[in-house]
């Protein structure tokens, strides 16, 4: 189970909140590069809390 957008921001993480075809999600993605990968990606279509 994938811990949660709190816990890991909590816990020093950078949670990213974003959406499937999302032209600023993507430009950030590419962006990030590496630094993406230690980030928690939360595709609010997915989780109704983050979609709220």
């Amino acid at each position: 189970m994938q811990q949660s957008p709190e816990t890991f921001v909590a816990e020093g993480g950078v949670a990213i909140y974003w959406r499937p075809g999302c032209p600023f999600c993507q430009r950030l993605d590419a962006g990030l590069g590496e630094m993406g990968e230690r980030a928690l990606w939360v595709n609010i279509w997915e989780d109704a809390d983050a979609e709220a």
